[in-house]
């Protein structure tokens, strides 16, 4: 657990929003210091930072080579039994999971996540979220131990084993989701949800929306490289 959350801390540092505040706050530090120079260094790349990453065209970019990788199946294979919700972003990720199951409603669904900030696990409030939009209770597993992609994969692996499931994720962390699997000598079925990217907007500056985009994207980066640097992909 100890380990978990040092790379949870560590995570939030590297994302481009918290580094750039904490480097404009050592630039107001020098300059209270009357140290300008350097004020001026801090703070000027610190402003050009969130700058750059609040920029439509950048979060744009950033998505676009996550989310292109992976597109909805044009078919369902109605013989595949469990579809795995993998946990966080429910609102982003929830829509691919009620269609393919109006599409197949003899599968069941694996929600997954532990419980964090929460009182409850995250996969039994998705659980519930699932019931309140519909699907039965007995449609719906809920693996509450898993804090992490990795963790998501090997519980699901003692489920189906090679047996091929439908794996749902939002669009820009499905590349690094199916990588994760196919390690584990798992068959996902790619189903992307919660696409982010939108038209480029040359003219659209310091937009908080397309901050976020970027964090989405660089969360993705960043978990990519340290899966590859674990051996884990």
């Amino acid at each position: 657990m100890m380990g978990f959350m040092l790379k949870k801390i560590v995570a939030t540092f590297v994302m481009p929003l918290p580094f750039f505040v904490v480097v404009g706050l050592l630039g107001l530090w020098f300059l209270y210091r009357n140290r300008i120079a350097k004020a001026k260094m801090f703070l000027t790349l610190s402003f050009a930072g969130i700058l750059f990453f609040s920029y439509n065209p950048v979060a744009n970019g950033l998505l676009d080579s996550l989310e292109s990788q992976y597109q909805p199946p044009q078919e369902i294979n109605n013989s595949i039994k469990y579809a795995l919700l993998l946990g966080g972003d429910f609102d982003l990720r929830a829509y691919g999971g009620l269609k393919l199951y109006h599409q197949n409603p003899n599968l069941t669904i694996v929600t997954s996540g532990y419980e964090g900030k929460e009182e409850l696990p995250e996969a039994l409030i998705n659980r519930d979220k699932l019931i309140q939009l519909g699907i039965p209770k007995a449609h719906i597993i809920a693996h509450t131990k898993p804090k992490d992609t990795q963790e998501e994969a090997q519980a699901m692996q003692k489920l189906v084993g090679k047996t091929p499931f439908y794996l749902i994720t939002s669009a820009s962390h499905m590349p690094r989701a199916m990588r994760l699997f196919g390690k584990q000598g798992l068959h996902p079925i790619a189903i992307p949800s919660g696409f982010l990217q939108r038209k480029t907007v040359w003219l659209d500056f310091i937009n908080a929306s397309d901050a976020h985009k970027s964090q989405i994207a660089w969360h993705e980066y960043i978990g990519l490289l340290w899966s590859q640097l674990r051996g884990d992909i």
